[in-house]
């Protein structure tokens, strides 16, 4: 049953969101969980890794977040004997240290409910029951910028980007599902079993996804003429969000970017409550920002990828380059690095997922051969790497392509190649006299 402040605070969500689509599966995660769908039944208590050696490794983390969710009720701990006699599905869990941690302990805790993989939790969740929030492309950024610099041109643009508290810890597990989510607590003989969406649960940024498109459902149709009755500007704040990061980008016109701000704080007050802002994470206005993992310069219009990162990239390619094998692990990491290149650059694309193909059918645990293409593809990567080419890309060239500088024509037929250059009145004709040293001539 739910209490006073529920109630009132379930009527204002109808209220603000009346013509949201996932309105009613918001409400219904919100008050008795998600029930999710399964392929079959699972066998509940089993023996199997209890953790990984990275929750040894952080092992103080571990206790202090789980701890802390117990005493917010978002864990519950229990003797380890319970979860047999519970029938308790248990899996490992893992930790992440956090590179912006201010004391050793920070961590990110997993709950790899993807282990083992041929009978894991996320093996039997049926994906076509989770919900469908298409994520907005990355280019509506890069996209978002040049707009206000048509717009507003010679006034600065600014970038603000906001980040919510334990965004998974906010949704509720339908009760007869939370057997599933069990795990173990080191050396200390205690259960613990998961009461939200866990971190490393297939069906948790699903889940995620509405709520987070809720906040920005409200942010978009606001203005601050809706905000502030009687200000002139009624042009609606540009709303985008990646997972639990939400970012917001305005001309630095008068009072807009504070009301921006305001509006994108209650919206998440309002849809998740009052402990969804994460204040640590929340930023300034500025026209500098990391956003998705990449530098953005709203001022110049370029995004960047940040030099610690070319950096790891570079020493990664060149070690499986020269490698005949290269363990699954090493080679989802590498391919996290190269993400990035791949979104600054369209080229490289076909490139990327040539090697993502290579990932998806390697084994979960143990080595892939690292074929002639895949090699070739990676000394591709090097280069561009290596180049400074992702440096200052220009934010023109993220969506619709720009107008073109230059207009070169090609043709080729079985005697060579031709490329003419109208604007230069000149062309270029290379004749096929043997495999490897083409005659070229300039006229």
């Amino acid at each position: 049953m739910m209490t006073l402040d529920q109630t009132k605070h379930f009527i204002q969500q109808r209220q603000l969101l009346q013509d949201y689509e996932h309105l009613d599966l918001m409400v219904q995660i919100a008050t008795s969980g998600f029930k999710a769908e399964w392929s079959e039944r699972l066998p509940r208590t089993r023996s199997c890794l209890s953790k990984h050696r990275s929750a040894d490794c952080h092992g103080a983390g571990v206790r202090a977040k789980i701890l802390e969710g117990e005493a917010v009720g978002t864990y519950m701990v229990v003797d380890e004997k319970l979860l047999e006699r519970w029938h308790v599905t248990i899996s490992p869990f893992g930790a992440v240290p956090k590179s912006d941690a201010r004391n050793m302990h920070a961590i990110r805790l997993i709950h790899d409910l993807a282990f083992p993989l041929d009978d894991c939790v996320n093996s039997h969740t049926i994906q076509s029951s989770l919900p469908y929030v298409p994520y907005q492309p990355f280019s509506a950024l890069a996209e978002r910028i040049e707009h206000l610099a048509a717009v507003h041109p010679g006034v600065r643009i600014l970038i603000l980007k906001g980040d919510v508290q334990g965004a998974f810890r906010h949704l509720r597990q339908h009760a007869p599902d939370v057997h599933r989510m069990g795990g173990r607590l080191g050396h200390s003989q205690a259960g613990v079993i998961d009461l939200s969406a866990p971190f490393g649960w297939t069906g948790s940024p699903a889940l995620y996804s509405v709520f987070g498109r809720a906040i920005s459902t409200i942010v978009g149709r606001e203005s601050p003429a809706s905000m502030w009755p009687g200000h002139p500007d009624a042009t609606p704040f540009f709303a985008y969000e990646w997972v639990d990061d939400h970012v917001m980008m305005e001309s630095d016109l008068g009072e807009r970017c504070a009301v921006a701000e305001d509006t994108l704080r209650l919206a998440m007050l309002a849809v998740l409550g009052p402990t969804a802002i994460n204040e640590s994470k929340f930023t300034t206005w500025s026209t500098k920002a990391r956003v998705l993992s990449l530098d953005w310069d709203s001022g110049a219009r370029t995004v960047s990828m940040p030099p610690d990162k070319v950096k790891k990239a570079i020493t990664r390619v060149n070690r499986a380059a020269a490698a005949a094998r290269i363990c699954t692990v090493d080679l989802q990491r590498l391919l996290g690095n190269l993400r990035h290149v791949a979104t600054c650059l369209r080229a490289a694309r076909p490139f990327y997922q040539r090697l993502s193909m290579l990932c998806a059918a390697a084994p979960r645990h143990g080595c892939t051969t690292i074929s002639s293409w895949a090699a070739e593809d990676l000394r591709w990567f090097g280069s561009i790497l290596r180049s400074g080419g992702l440096c200052q890309v220009p934010t023109r060239l993220f969506g619709t392509l720009p107008q073109p500088d230059v207009h070169v024509y090609m043709d080729a037929s079985g005697n060579g190649l031709c490329l003419l250059y109208p604007n230069w009145q000149r062309y270029v004709v290379l004749l096929s006299t043997t495999a490897n040293s083409p005659t070229r001539r300039l006229t």
